[in-house]
């Protein structure tokens, strides 16, 4: 009985990796299109991030800079939770 709540609660804890992984990889994609999007600007044209309920305008660099900082940061995590899935 306990063998088998083991294994539903596994699971369900691999499920819920799979999705996380599945959303990551959603948003590190729109992510990677937006910064080929900013490449093929010119660098006077304006960028605006929003920042709450209004949007701020931010330099061309410093734009794509913190773009590829966040694409980073979602490739490490969709890794780690690679790792979780993977079957030791």
């Amino acid at each position: 009985m306990q063998i088998q709540q083991t294994a539903v609660q596994s699971q369900r804890a691999l499920n819920v990796s799979r999705q996380q992984s599945a959303a990551k990889e959603r948003e590190r994609r729109i992510l990677q299109l937006t910064i080929e999007e900013i490449k093929s600007l010119d660098e006077d044209v304006n960028l605006y991030k929003g920042v709450g309920k209004m949007f701020m305008q931010v330099p061309h660099p410093i734009m794509e800079k913190e773009l590829k900082t966040e694409e980073k940061e979602l490739t490490d995590d969709i890794n780690s939770l690679s790792k979780k899935v993977e079957i030791p």
